[in-house]
């Protein structure tokens, strides 16, 4: 009894502490990251001791997930060398006195030209392999997934309906003066409209998955009694979920994160019908989808259609600021300068470019960004990361007999994808509490495929005969 109450408490504080972060929208040198990230490293902690001690965790998830914890480790062990390895930063100082550097930068000696804002991005990254790790231990049972992915639908519909309120009640819920104009667009608790579209993207992982559950376990039943199935049963919730957060994402007129979720879409489901035979979706379905998205966009999205017209291939200083972030990343291409330190590099090598007079700290691109302050090595191991994710995923949805665990990984899928393309051309994945997410779901692709179902039903199977060891093979 009080292993299971144990357990029981690990759990719904880890579902807890989704629910804080997703409020969490500042740095993480903040008070309140701070205050919270001490918090659930010493929940963690316990956890951690309650697992060596015999207590239950997902063994086989974790397994399955090995090179990318490792890889993931490694990026830390490297943030750590950039303050401890030598240099004199030849590169750099032969930029700086090229390109008249200003006269408060001295380069440190060692790799890292800021350690500080090095150990700073080292913790945050400490903080969400921890998060990782808890997810996966945790995420053992069908039972447990459901109630997972029901806590990420409630928190992206709750983001979605405050920023559409705030929206229409004409209210700031961030500091105005933070904002650099775009004021009449969503952006809920986020300052960059963009961030708050990319949260809103991972948050419908549940709803998307919940949905593909319904239709890839489509009964031999007519099209029109199926889907009044679904519109007259509880499930409907699902609809109204995924409704809410697109309209909010319409609102706030981001065309990276509306973008990058319809091309992501459209590419998963692309390369799982080649790949998965039982991921081809009944056309009636996607004609009717095809058609609600339509009326709700011409409903809420008149704005962003405009802006699409007029500015679709804009990007604004993102341009100059990459052929900037380039420059800098040829003088250290192998090591990088630390990380954190994009805008003292950015500063040194802006020079007299014709860009706003406030500091660039990120480069509207994750790929350049991490390249520039961590080298080719910090690039790579991130690469490995998405790529080592992606293959998991495809290879689980071919061995999946589960409907359920199949619409979860083509879910994950999408929402991973999409806010790899978004980091692109913002800096999403850059935001703490939006890179937890993200891992979240990464998370849910190790672990769904494995999942077992709850400790009941596996009791009575014991008594009737030999158990099945997973979803994967048992559906």
């Amino acid at each position: 009894m009080h292993s299971k109450l144990v357990e029981e408490t690990f759990w719904y504080g880890y579902l807890l502490s989704l629910i804080v972060l997703s409020w969490l929208t500042n740095k993480y040198e903040s008070v309140a990251w701070m205050q919270f990230s001490a918090l659930f490293f010493a929940f963690f902690a316990l956890y951690v001791l309650t697992v060596l001690s015999g207590g239950r965790c997902h063994w086989r998830a974790i397994e399955r997930a090995r090179w990318v914890i490792a890889a993931m480790v490694l990026s830390v062990i490297w943030l750590g060398l950039q303050m401890l390895i030598p240099t004199h930063h030849q590169p750099l100082q032969a930029a700086t006195s090229v390109l008249a550097a200003p006269t408060w930068f001295t380069p440190e000696s060692v790799i890292s030209i800021t350690p500080e804002k090095t150990r700073w991005l080292l913790t945050s990254h400490i903080f969400v392999i921890c998060l990782f790790l808890m997810s996966i231990g945790l995420l053992d049972t069908r039972l447990r997934l459901k109630q997972l992915l029901v806590v990420l639908m409630l928190i992206g519909a709750l983001h979605a309906f405050i920023g559409i309120n705030a929206l229409y009640a004409n209210i700031f819920l961030v500091d105005v003066q933070q904002l650099d104009g775009h004021f009449h667009m969503a952006r809920g608790w986020y300052v960059n409209r963009n961030h708050f579209a990319g949260f809103l993207n991972l948050t419908l992982i549940a709803s998307i998955a919940f949905l593909l559950k319904e239709l890839l376990a489509r009964r031999r039943v007519s099209f029109t009694k199926h889907l009044l199935d679904i519109v007259v049963s509880p499930r409907v919730i699902y609809l109204a979920a995924a409704a809410l957060v697109f309209i909010a994402i319409l609102l706030s007129q981001s065309r990276g994160a509306l973008a990058s979720l319809v091309l992501a879409a459209a590419a998963v489901f692309a390369i799982a019908r080649w790949y998965e035979p039982r991921a081809r979706l009944d056309w009636k379905f996607i004609v009717l989808a095809a058609v609600i998205v339509l009326l709700i966009v011409a409903n809420f999205g008149a704005d962003l259609l405009q802006r699409l017209s007029n500015e679709f291939f804009y990007i604004g200083e993102r341009s100059a600021q990459w052929a900037i972030t380039w420059q800098a990343i040829q003088q250290a291409v192998w090591f990088g300068y630390g990380g954190g330190s994009y805008g003292t590099v950015f500063q040194v090598f802006r020079e007299q470019a014709d860009l706003r007079d406030v500091v660039y700290n990120q480069s509207h691109n994750q790929y350049l960004h991490i390249w520039l302050e961590q080298g080719i090595l910090g690039l790579l191991l991130w690469l490995s990361v998405m790529v080592l994710t992606i293959r998991h995923a495809l290879i689980s949805l071919r061995k999946t007999k589960s409907t359920l665990i199949a619409a979860v990984l083509l879910s994950s899928l999408v929402v991973v994808s999409a806010a790899l393309l978004q980091a692109g051309v913002d800096f999403n994945l850059q935001l703490i509490n939006i890179r937890s997410y993200f891992f979240v779901a990464v998370a849910i692709i190790f672990a769904a495929p494995y999942v077992r179902q709850n400790n009941l039903r596996r009791r009575r199977f014991r008594k009737s005969g030999p158990r099945k060891r997973s979803s994967e093979i048992s559906g």
